[in-house]
């Protein structure tokens, strides 16, 4: 694929061998969360404490009340753009909904190590987040771990763009690396591969083959939400 010239589209990606992508979609991933969280039930919990009704809290996000409805229900996977917007409206941080709360330690000097299982993964409907290193509510980048189910675009929860820059590396499986970026680039990752691209483009993640992906993501965001909250 020729390169791209537009100065936003800073993508780097990285290969392991466009060969292994088949067999590496094919290979079984292990699943080490079936307590995991959904980001529905999370959204409803943090909305009742809040003493919202499901239309003041649309009103506040700026969506209809049926959106809502059905994320809280497991009937539509939000994108990131969306999950932004609510975090925003309701005053809260992106950690409080896709994992543990945050302790509030602040970056700056501070040490956090985060174990092996110690993950708590947090349920979309066809995605399982686990945030590493959710004590440090201050950082300037968010590592995630990140189980991927989603076989299109549409079932990911469509093209997605936020502040700050994304890196991603293939832990297991094959993945799809969807850019609005007027010239419909599509990136293929197999296991081992790794992409370093600017936020500002519309993105997805989609998985390859007959089984899901699981790769690290590690995002910087200039976005003050992901900054910590007010009076943390």
């Amino acid at each position: 694929m020729p390169a791209q010239k537009s100065s936003k589209l800073r993508i780097a990606a990285t290969s392991g061998g466009a060969g292994q992508i088949a067999e590496a979609a094919l290979s079984p991933a292990e699943i080490d969360h079936y307590d995991a969280f959904h980001f529905g039930e999370r959204l409803r919990a943090f909305r009742k404490q809040q003493k919202l009704s499901l239309e003041r809290a649309a009103e506040l996000v700026g969506v209809p009340a049926s959106t809502l409805s059905r994320i809280e229900n497991r009937k539509m996977s939000p994108t990131l753009d969306l999950i932004l917007k609510i975090v925003r409206a309701m005053n809260l941080h992106p950690y409080d909904v896709l994992g543990r709360q945050s302790l509030g330690v602040r970056g700056g000097g501070e040490i956090s190590v985060t174990r092996k299982g110690a993950g708590e993964y947090t349920e979309l409907p066809n995605i399982l987040y686990a945030p590493l290193h959710p004590d440090i509510s201050n950082s300037a980048i968010r590592p995630i771990m990140v189980t991927l189910f989603a076989r299109s675009v549409e079932e990911y929860g469509g093209l997605t763009a936020h502040s700050g820059e994304e890196f991603l590396f293939v832990l297991h499986g094959a993945v799809e690396v969807h850019f609005g970026d007027g010239a419909g680039r599509v990136d293929r990752l197999a296991e081992g591969d790794s992409i370093y691209f600017d936020s500002q483009i519309p993105h997805a993640y989609v998985a390859m083959g007959n089984a899901q992906a699981k790769m690290l993501i590690v995002a910087s965001t200039l976005d003050p939400p992901f900054m910590g909250r007010a009076g943390k």
